[in-house]
């Protein structure tokens, strides 16, 4: 049987599951349940100043959201979303952790839309 935890962002260690979606404080989603955490989400959460998520205990728990693509980089991207997403984001510091982190879910939204559209 699969248990949970409440875990404070600072404790959280790489690989573990969330059990529960994060969402900012309006209710947006930041990271969805299932997904496997990263150190650049811990990151984004202590960003967006998320305290604590809900945790998987359980070693045999799913690791990645099922449908979400996640590009390592943005040259994962398809040249037309990458010339949108330049644009859009032509004033952002994508040195900063948290803003490559939106970059890269906005072309994550993006490849979805084109997707749905096909």
């Amino acid at each position: 049987m699969q248990s949970v935890a409440t875990m404070q962002v600072k404790n959280l260690r790489p690989d573990q599951v969330l059990a529960a979606d994060v969402r900012d404080r309006s209710g947006r989603l930041l990271i969805p349940s299932g997904m496997s955490i990263k150190e650049k989400h811990i990151k984004v959460l202590m960003s967006w100043g998320i305290t604590e998520v809900t945790v998987r205990n359980d070693p045999d728990a799913q690791t990645e959201a099922p449908s979400t693509p996640e590009p390592t980089s943005p040259v994962d991207l398809p040249p037309g979303i990458q010339a949108r997403l330049a644009d859009l984001f032509r004033h952002a510091d994508l040195s900063q952790p948290h803003m490559r982190e939106l970059y890269a879910l906005a072309g994550i939204r993006m490849m979805n839309a084109t997707a749905e559209m096909a």
